[in-house]
C-alpha cells in the first residue's frame, strides 16, 4: 500500500499528481506494451492510503481544470454522491452519539448513492470516527487531475460541514482508494494547469505522447472536433490570454453543500 501524508487537501492533490508524474511504468495491453486499444496511455497506481491533517483546499479551483464557472460540476457531484436526507440523519446521529455515549463512540458510516452506470461512482462512502475526530473516505478510484480535484473539494466541503456542526477544533482525514489513474488525454489538462512551467513525465512513451500532441494541437491553430479536447484547448487559451476565472473552490463547494442538505 502506498502511503501519502499531507498537511491539507490541496497539498494532497499536488502530491498525487507528482506520484503519477514520476511513475515509470504504464498499464500494459494484451501484447504487453503500454499502448492500449483506445490509442492512448494510462499510468495507474493501486492501493493508496492518505493521511491529511486539515480539510483546507485553498487555491484549488475547478475552472483551472476545465470546468465551467456556473458551478454545474459542484451541483452534479452533490446530486451524484449524496442523499441530503441521509446526510442530515448521519450528522444528527453523530451528534447524538457524542452527547449520549462519548466513551463508546465508534465509527458511523454514510454510503454514497448507488451508481448504476459504467463501473460505479468513484467515492463509495464516508465514515466518521469520534476518538480522535476523523473523517474516513473510501474510493473505488481517483482519476487525475480534474475529477480528482472535484473529489478533493467535495471531501473538503463535507469535512468542514462536520467540523463546524460539531464545533470541532480539528478533524483529521484518512482516505483509502483502490486506484489512482491518469489517462494520457487527461494529462494535457495538468500540463495546461502547470503552464508556463513545463511538465516532464518519467515514462518516455507517455511524455512523447504529450509532447507530440502539445506541439501539434495546442500551440497551433488546430481546431478540435472532440468536445473534451476542445474544452482543454479553450482552457489553455483562457489561461494564456489571462481571462481564466477562479471562483469555484473549496468555499463555494461548502456553501453549495450547506444549501443542498437544508
Amino acid at each position: 500500500m502506498i502511503l501519502v501524508e499531507a498537511r491539507n487537501l490541496k497539498e494532497l492533490w499536488d502530491k498525487l499528481n507528482e506520484l503519477l508524474r514520476i511513475e515509470k511504468d504504464l498499464v500494459p495491453n494484451k501484447k504487453g506494451t503500454g499502448y492500449n486499444h483506445r490509442g492512448e496511455y494510462y499510468i495507474h497506481l493501486y492501493d493508496l492510503y492518505f493521511q491529511i491533517e486539515s480539510d483546507r483546499a485553498a487555491d484549488l479551483y475547478l475552472e483551472e481544470l476545465g470546468y465551467a464557472s456556473s458551478g454545474a460540476k459542484i451541483t452534479h457531484l452533490l446530486h451524484k454522491y449524496l442523499d441530503p436526507d441521509l446526510v442530515r440523519k448521519w450528522i444528527s446521529f453523530i451528534k447524538k452519539a457524542i452527547t449520549e455515549r462519548p466513551e463508546v463512540f465508534g465509527e458511523i458510516y454514510l454510503a454514497t448513492k448507488v451508481q448504476t452506470k459504467a463501473k460505479g461512482g468513484c467515492i463509495v462512502g464516508f465514515l466518521y470516527r469520534g476518538v480522535p475526530p476523523t473523517l474516513i473516505v473510501y474510493s473505488r478510484s481517483i482519476e487525475m487531475p480534474a475529477k480528482g480535484a472535484a473529489d478533493v473539494l467535495l471531501v473538503s466541503a463535507l469535512s468542514r460541514l462536520i467540523r463546524k456542526t460539531l464545533k470541532l477544533d480539528r478533524l483529521t482525514i484518512k482516505w483509502f482508494t483502490t486506484s489512482l489513474v491518469l489517462p494520457s488525454r487527461r494529462a494535457f489538462i495538468y500540463r495546461v494547469y502547470k503552464w508556463p512551467e513545463e511538465v516532464k513525465f518519467k515514462n518516455p512513451e507517455f511524455q512523447k505522447y504529450l509532447d507530440d500532441g502539445w506541439n501539434k494541437y495546442y500551440i497551433t491553430d488546430y481546431q478540435f472536433s472532440y468536445s473534451a479536447n476542445k474544452r482543454t484547448k479553450a482552457l489553455f487559451l483562457k489561461k494564456k490570454d489571462g481571462t481564466l476565472t477562479r471562483t469555484m473552490g473549496a468555499h463555494q463547494f461548502y456553501l453549495a453543500l450547506k444549501e443542498y442538505i437544508q
